[in-house]
Order: structure tokens, then sequence, then C-alpha cells
């Protein structure tokens, strides 16, 4: 086991979290110590890998027809929760269009839901009004439904999926060293030599095992307990309102498909929605390659109680001489420590595409993600 993982479980390995079913407490409790699971110590997840592998022959049918879903919903009936086998069975997957606009000579994609990227699309066209050029509302360029039915027809099968599969194990088998970082959120971005590009964000949105609860070894987050004005805001059957910000961007040009890819951004962390447009900024305009944008300072959502709205940034990230500067001019601004940054600080992956079809891609520093090829 990690030192990342021991640590984590040490910390949630109370009546409210790991311990709150026989469950949980089987699966962290080694049997041998009596003990929360330690570092070095063997770890093992049975009862999650035998999903996996459910999972992975019967897909949907078996998360929301078959005994998962059964077994899901029984436990939450017998803790007054309100899921039901029938809710199960009707859930449709959504597909959101894109939202898009021209910026700065780039055009711009963000997620198509009903918050976060209207708001980065709306945060771009001010970015231009206050000195950008090239202002443009024109939103007819849409992706559509097609485009992903383009996709699917090339790795919708498993003998299609093979290429695919080997590229994702070699992604995700890379030498850098995860053992002491564990986050709730991640963000991926790639891109291939035939023009396709993908921007995404996985969150639980919620602390690590949520609940506390756990179905054949997954734990159920809590999401709601920390969205309860969204919960109260949504109808029934409705979908709670998503603020994440993935972006890619294209560059127009006189060729067959009329645009080639140029960048492709995720952020994690709770000041994405400050950040993101800073990167944009740095790669698009700046003409930065991702590790600079990435390692370049940025500011981090004001504090709700600031009634002033000081802008926080980290500190020692910015020379005295230049915050001085622009609190003369009349912005404030505060210098947060490291340890008190960390949570709120935007955490991004982009990767960028040139000219002459070289690709380049970073992580955060603090994200010790990594960047591969294949």
């Amino acid at each position: 086991m990690s030192l990342g993982m021991a640590a984590a479980i040490k910390l949630y390995y109370n009546n409210i979290t790991l311990l709150r079913t026989s469950q949980g407490e089987k699966i962290f409790t080694n049997p041998d110590t009596g003990k929360p699971y330690a570092f070095n110590e063997l770890f093992k997840q049975p009862e999650l890998a035998e999903f996996i592998r459910n999972v992975s022959v019967n897909a949907t049918e078996y998360f929301y027809n078959g005994t998962w879903a059964d077994d899901m919903t029984s436990l939450l009936q017998e803790k007054k929760g309100f899921i039901t086998v029938d809710d199960m069975r009707r859930y449709q997957t959504k597909w959101e269009e894109p939202v898009n606009t021209l910026y700065n000579g780039y055009d711009v994609f963000a997620s198509g839901n009903d918050w976060g990227g209207v708001e980065l699309v709306e945060k771009l066209h001010l970015m231009e009004l206050a000195g950008i050029e090239n202002l443009d509302l024109d939103l007819s360029n849409r992706l559509s439904r097609d485009s992903a039915v383009a996709i699917w027809e090339r790795i919708g099968s498993a003998e299609k999926m093979k290429e695919v599969n080997a590229v994702i194990k070699k992604l995700l088998g890379g030498k850098e060293s995860m053992k002491y970082f564990i986050h709730g959120s991640d963000a991926v971005v790639a891109a291939d030599k035939e023009g396709n590009v993908c921007s995404m964000i996985h969150t639980i949105n919620s602390q690590m095992w949520g609940t506390g609860l756990f179905v054949q070894g997954i734990a159920l987050p809590h999401s709601g307990a920390i969205f309860k004005s969204y919960v109260k805001q949504t109808s029934p059957g409705g979908r709670l309102p998503a603020a994440l910000q993935p972006a890619i961007a294209f560059k127009p040009e006189e060729s067959a498909q009329g645009r080639r890819p140029v960048m492709a951004l995720s952020v994690v962390g709770s000041s994405y929605p400050i950040v993101v447009p800073q990167y944009v900024t740095s790669l698009l305009d700046s003409g930065m390659n991702p590790k600079e944008a990435m390692e370049s300072p940025t500011f981090l959502s004001p504090g709700f109680t600031d009634f002033f709205q000081a802008v926080p940034i980290e500190e020692f990230s910015v020379a005295e001489n230049v915050l001085q500067e622009v609190r003369d001019m009349g912005q404030g601004v505060t210098e947060v420590e490291f340890s008190k940054a960390f949570g709120p600080i935007g955490l991004g992956v982009a990767l960028t595409i040139d000219d002459n079809g070289m690709m380049y891609g970073c992580t955060h520093p603090l994200r010790r993600g990594f960047a591969e090829g294949v």
C-alpha cells in the first residue's frame, strides 16, 4: 500500500466513514493485525475486482439493471435513502452540445452544460472586450452528436478497442510515482495525429469514500451533502448543474477539416473558474508552452467573506515590487501560504500542438501527473 493511501485510510478510519458499516470495516481492516491497513502492507479488494470484471462483460446492463443496482438501492432504502430500482432502470445518459466561440482567432469549445461552459465563453468575451481583438459571437459552428457517433464507430467493439486499450494502458502506466498523492478529481487531455482531441475531467465531488457506504466494493459518494443548494433547485428527474470547464481550441485554416486542434485544457481545484481563463490566455495569446503556463503564477478565487475582494495568490510566486504596483493601482492582493493555497489552487493539465504537428503536454507541478506520447 502506498504512503498516501495509508494516510487517507487512517484519516477516515472512523464511525462516520470507513467504519460506518461492516462492509467498510472488512475492506480496510487488516485481518492479521486488526488495525487499518498501513504503508507497504498488501491490500486487496476482491469485491471491487469482481465488480470491474462484471462491468467489463455486461457494461451498463450490470450497473443499472443488474445485481449491483439491486444491492445499491436495497442498501439505500435500508439507510432511508430515496433512489429506487425504477430510478436506475430509467436512467439515460444525456448528450450535451458543446458551446463555442471565436476567441482572438481561435475556435474555443467548452462543455455544453448549463453553467461551466457558458461561463467560460462569457469570460472569453469579456477578455476580448478588455482589449483583445477579433471579437466574434458566432456560435453556429458547434460540434454535434454525429462527431461522437463517428468516434464511437472507431472504438465501439472489443476488437476495435484493443489498440485503444493498449494506448490507455501505456498512459496510465507512466513511470512517474503517484504514491504520495491522492486526489478526488483528475483531468486528462489527449490528441492524436489524425486531429482528434479530448479534454475531460473526472470527479466524485466528494471526500474520499463519501458516505462510507459500500456496494460490492464501490464507495457511494456524498455529492448531495456538499451541494445541498443545487439539490434544492433541481426538480425530480433533473440533473445537478455541472460547472467544470474542460476546453479545447482549434485554429481555423484552409484544409479538408477547416481547422486543426491547437490546445486541450482541463483544470481541477476550487479556483478553476478563475484559473481556466488565465491558462487560456497564457497558452493562446502569450504563446507559452504547457510547462510555462502550468508553472506561471495564477490568481485564486477571492474569499466569500472578503468585502474588498482582494485577489489571493500563492505566497512568493510574484515579486514584491510587482504586487506593490498592483496594490498602488487600487487592486488588493493577498498572499496565501502554500499549505492554504494547495486546496483552492487551480491544478491544470494541458497540451498544445504547433504548426508542425508537434505536441507538448504538461501538468501542474502539484499534480505530479505525467505526459507521454504514444
